[in-house]
């Protein structure tokens, strides 16, 4: 049974990368993995299995939720098998109780991590704060760093607190946010990202050194530009409020190096711009990162860089070096929408794209004929 929230096109990317993999390369990510059975969520083993390669039937429950929505929408195992789950606690039902272990904790539209050893035996679980009842905060990514710390991203309105550490939204509309545990679950940091409507981190990757990409996409425009922290900002060209994606390079303790606007537009005019989102994320051994997602018209990136689309949104792909610079930039689709993504840097270094397609779509000498589905 498919989860609330999971639509037939995030199955059939996800199995269109197994297929291409075997299994999905390092650290998995399962998305929308809980069961629900009348008021209480299930955790089935062996959808945590299936990120550990093996098969096998369910035979145990991790967690037991409350009346609201509870669902854990990543799972990460690390080196020595230990086990990351995350995801949201108590959504659209107010303030509830939700059970980890043999202890009851209290959530309101909350987001959990939890650590559970290879035998299953839970090692930490560490909870949001939202601070009113119109508060929310929900996840999308989560990554492992080398010394055991977690990254996480997703998306927040009005006041949260990880630990000691709050983000405010602008204006209490919906901002992106990245946040890090260390080793032991306690909070290291927070990051809001955003500007007066609704934005979001999408997706991480993490390289060499532990630094961290985070991309997502927000509504924000030369007169507005997306404020970091409330303090920072990343610029716009576009002369109106339109989504544009972007791409920030945090350092591993998330202290910002850079961050790049992904802008499209039509007949090369700034108050033409149109729609632009960033979904997918990896990095290479260079650190260099690759981002893919969709635009319409024409694909700016601020080296100059264009793609023209071949009518509607195509999907993208973009390479930006380690030190900020824009490498190459294609495009694929055809007169319908089109997007990618997901985005994987296997051992050889070749980038692997997936995504929906809608209707007839080329991809190089490649061509899908008429009829909407998945591609890799």
């Amino acid at each position: 049974m498919l989860a609330r929230g999971t639509t037939a096109s995030h199955v059939a990317v996800v199995l269109c990368l197994i297929l291409i993999f075997g299994s999905l390369p390092g650290p998995t990510s399962l998305h929308r993995t809980i069961e629900h059975v009348g008021d209480e969520a299930v955790f089935l083993e062996d959808r945590v299995q299936a990120a550990l390669g093996r098969a096998t039937s369910p035979s145990w429950v991790l967690a037991r939720g409350g009346i609201g929505s509870d669902e854990a929408e990543v799972v990460r195992v690390d080196t020595s098998g230990n086990i990351y789950l995350a995801g949201r606690l108590c959504h659209g039902a107010g303030t509830c109780t939700v059970i980890f272990g043999s202890t009851v904790y209290s959530a309101n539209s909350d987001i959990f991590v939890a650590k559970y050893n290879s035998t299953l035996s839970l090692q930490w679980i560490s909870l949001s704060e939202t601070q009113s009842t119109n508060a929310y905060v929900a996840l999308n990514d989560m990554e492992l760093q080398s010394d055991g710390s977690v990254v996480i991203a997703g998306r927040f309105g009005h006041s949260v607190k990880f630990g000691s550490f709050t983000v405010n939204s602008y204006a209490n509309t919906q901002d992106g946010f990245v946040a890090r545990l260390n080793s032991q679950g306690t909070w290291l940091t927070a990051v809001g990202f955003g500007e007066d409507y609704s934005d979001e981190m999408v997706d991480l990757a993490v390289g060499q050194g532990d630094i961290v990409y985070a991309i997502g996409h927000g509504r924000f425009y030369s007169g507005r530009p997306l404020e970091v922290q409330h303090s920072d900002y990343l610029s716009s060209s576009c002369n109106s409020w339109y989504h544009q994606g972007f791409v920030f390079r945090l350092m591993s303790d998330l202290g910002r190096d850079f961050g790049k606007t992904i802008a499209s537009r039509s007949g090369s005019s700034w108050s033409n711009c149109r729609d632009t989102y960033a979904y997918g994320v990896d990095v290479d051994s260079s650190g260099d990162a690759y981002v893919t997602g969709k635009f319409r018209d024409e694909l700016y990136l601020d080296s100059g860089t264009t793609n023209l689309s071949s009518g509607g949104e195509d999907t993208f792909v973009a390479k930006i070096s380690g030190s900020g610079d824009w490498q190459w930039v294609i495009h694929a689709g055809g007169l319908s929408d089109d997007r990618g993504q997901a985005v994987k840097i296997d051992a050889n270094g070749t980038v692997l794209i997936s995504g929906y397609d809608n209707n007839h779509a080329s991809y190089g000498p490649y061509i899908i004929l008429p009829g909407n589905g998945a591609f890799v």
